[in-house]
């Protein structure tokens, strides 16, 4: 039977105190650049959605299945992003996302 001190020192070790601020960083960073790749990929999408209603790119049949595309890599950037939820169930890793989205959009 595992006793409550021996569950403690584990957690407690030097090695898992350093998994544990290493899943944090990683978890920070991985927040950070989503908030900012996202960011920019709206801009980039809302620049040319007004480029088309402005004219100022032709409507074209390019247009159009560049639009698609870019549909459909934001369907699959979603469902990659609900895999990665199921995947971040550590509780540093997570946390540390969400610091480092906050930073992002603070920043």
């Amino acid at each position: 039977m595992v006793s409550f001190i021996g569950v403690l020192r584990v957690l407690f070790s030097t090695k898992s105190l350093v998994i544990l601020v290493l899943e944090f960083i990683t978890g920070v960073i991985l927040g950070y650049a989503c908030v900012k790749l996202i960011k920019y990929t709206l801009v980039f999408i809302v620049l040319l959605l007004l480029g088309i209603i402005f004219s100022i790119l032709p409507p074209s049949s390019e247009i159009h299945i560049l639009l698609r595309k870019l549909i459909e890599l934001a369907i699959a950037v979603i469902a990659v992003l609900v895999a990665l939820g199921n995947i971040l169930s550590l509780c540093s890793l997570l946390a540390g996302f969400l610091v480092g989205v906050l930073v992002a959009l603070i920043k």
